[in-house]
């Protein structure tokens, strides 16, 4: 049996700086620079790779860095960090966001897939999928993995939908187009004891107020912590389904916004 801990981020910034183009959403899962060193730090290189490769390894347990969305500081911050570290990370890349001013392009993300980081998925235009007609929905799962690997001239076999929210079709879906990982923002421990395609991934969110402690326990994989966020996870899918995406994301707006 083969496990890995999985942790995602959305954005890494020079210390005490924003992302320049990065929206308000994915803004409060941006972390400074120095914390990023430190979290990468924490990992071990013999247990770390890509999920690509954590889909090929026959056993073993490992620690996995994803990013989402396809910024800039992907390329800019991360990217160089990872280097010195010897480690790698799985980029899920919005493809019609590729050249945009924030956000990484053609030749930026072919030298990051270079040096060994997998670019992955993240549909064509950062839209909830849960939200969208199924012919579209199929479109950005199909067309931008089509889109990538055109762009860099090799196949691209992991898929991450926009906020994690998916219908259980695309997960088959997903497999009909050649993807060999769907990856979920359902937090624990991923485990894969059986063959079956494409491996559903568990993801864990670093946020921006969170201490290095904290992230240190998710890395170690902490049975206490995953279980809370499992329930804490669960618990927010009921006003999800109830309102809708689009409802739910404009009242956590209002809300962020009175409380600071």
């Amino acid at each position: 049996m083969k496990s890995s801990i999985v942790i995602t981020l959305h954005g890494v910034a020079p210390d005490n700086k924003s992302i320049d183009g990065q929206d308000t959403g994915a803004a409060k899962y941006t972390i400074a620079r120095s914390t990023f060193i430190e979290i990468a730090s924490l990992i071990k290189n013999n247990q770390n790779c890509t999920i690509e490769e954590f889909v090929d390894n026959p056993s073993g347990t490992y620690s996995i860095l994803t990013f989402d969305d396809g910024l800039i500081s992907d390329y800019e911050e991360a990217f160089p960090v990872l280097l010195d570290k010897g480690l790698k990370a799985t980029f899920f890349v919005t493809t019609e966001n590729i050249g945009k001013s924030g956000y990484m392009n053609r030749s930026q993300i072919n030298e990051m897939a270079s040096h060994g980081m997998e670019i992955a998925s993240h549909g064509l235009q950062h839209r909830y999928l849960v939200d969208l007609p199924e012919s579209d929905a199929r479109r950005e799962l199909a067309d931008s993995k089509e889109n990538l690997q055109q762009l860099m001239g090799r196949s691209v076999t992991s898929f991450a939908p926009v906020g994690g929210h998916y219908l259980p079709w695309m997960i088959g879906f997903a497999n009909d187009s050649g993807y060999r990982a769907f990856a979920t923002m359902i937090p624990g421990r991923t485990f894969c004891c059986h063959t079956g395609s494409p491996l559903v991934i568990r993801r864990n969110h670093v946020q921006s107020h969170h201490q290095l402690s904290y992230i240190s326990s998710l890395i170690n994989g902490d049975k206490y912590l995953l279980t809370k966020n499992r329930i804490r996870y669960t618990l927010l899918t009921i006003p999800k389904l109830l309102l809708g995406m689009d409802a739910y994301d404009r009242i956590k707006r209002n809300l962020i916004g009175e409380s600071h």
